[in-house]
């Protein structure tokens, strides 16, 4: 079939076929096509391999990876313009300030896509970020691991993905009092993205947690606050949130955060 190893996988009773290039489109529209033609009894499983830092190897760009380079494009001249910046421009200066002081502490991200505002993160500490794509179980759990090493995670999951791992949240970190921070970004209401990515159940599901502290934000001081807050908490897990969106003023320095009293 189309030059590819199909077989029968006769223990699980699937019809197999792959791997194939996931970035040349035109291949897996014709296999796809194939697929939906034949006349089988049982599912078919077909093994795509993708690697996200490929911007397209082939003549044909995808619409999608334009529109993600459209994006980058805009954003840096939104940033170059002098515009107010968001609050996860705000969190990644604050991180910065507390990982230069601190070498343990390092950022697992996981979900759909990354923050633009990670970047400056990842240019100065490249060998401190681990990106796990969408694998949030598989995110909270490597942190969970982490921590038990010694080093200080921050686990960055977007409001709406983080309910995706809620088992590993409670067994692999709270019940374990295992010192993981997690940021939850998005948070509240998203606006444009619609229900679904509404972050409108974090505080509820994170606050019913025996050991986990849980903070929000009102304005950018308390958001400085609670990173240093997270950073120097030694006893128990801690999150915070943080929505989507410009802050109110344009000033942006960012100054060592004072941590909150319990």
């Amino acid at each position: 079939m189309h030059e590819l190893e199909a077989k029968v996988d006769e223990e699980l009773g699937l019809y197999y076929i792959g791997p194939m290039d996931g970035h040349n489109i035109e291949d897996l529209i014709c296999v796809l096509q194939e697929v939906a033609s034949l006349d089988l009894m049982g599912p078919v499983l077909v093994h795509v391999i993708t690697d996200e830092k490929q911007v397209g190897g082939h003549n044909k760009k995808s619409n999608n990876i334009d529109k993600q380079q459209d994006e980058y494009v805009s954003y840096d001249l939104f940033y170059n313009a002098g515009q107010p910046q968001a609050y996860g421009d705000c969190f990644v200066d604050s991180l910065v300030v507390e990982a230069e002081k601190d070498k343990d502490i390092v950022v697992v991200r996981a979900g759909i896509t990354s923050e633009l505002s990670l970047e400056l993160f990842r240019k100065i500490f490249l060998d401190r970020i681990f990106n796990m794509g969408v694998a949030e179980q598989h995110a909270i759990t490597f942190v969970s691991g982490l921590s038990c090493g010694r080093l200080k995670p921050f686990c960055i999951i977007q409001s709406s993905l983080l309910q995706r791992a809620y088992d590993q949240i409670v067994h692999d970190v709270d019940q374990q009092k295992i010192l993981v921070r997690f940021v939850i970004t998005s948070a509240r209401l998203v606006g444009s993205d619609g229900p679904v990515q509404w972050g409108a159940f974090d505080i509820t599901f994170m606050s019913c947690l025996p050991n986990m502290i849980v903070m929000a934000l009102s304005d950018k001081v308390e958001l400085v606050n609670m990173v240093a807050t997270a950073t120097r908490i030694n006893d128990r897990p801690v999150c915070f949130q943080y929505p989507r969106g410009s802050l109110v003023n344009k000033g942006h320095t960012i100054d060592d955060g004072i941590p909150i009293e319990n």
